[in-house]
């Protein structure tokens, strides 16, 4: 099968197109990403005295 695909578009417009909708897609990993490097950074792991963790 051969699939042939006409996109009328500039490949700036398509580029742009393809960045949006990635972005909004993958917008929710995202902010949890962030959300979980900020808990990381304002909780530091816990060291005992011994040094085990």
């Amino acid at each position: 099968m051969t699939y042939i695909f006409h996109n009328p578009n500039t490949e700036e417009a398509t580029s742009n197109f393809l960045i949006t909708l990635f972005t909004e897609v993958n917008q929710p990993k995202l902010e949890a990403a962030i959300r979980r490097i900020q808990e990381q950074r304002q909780m530091p792991e816990a060291v005992s005295p011994t040094g085990n963790t």
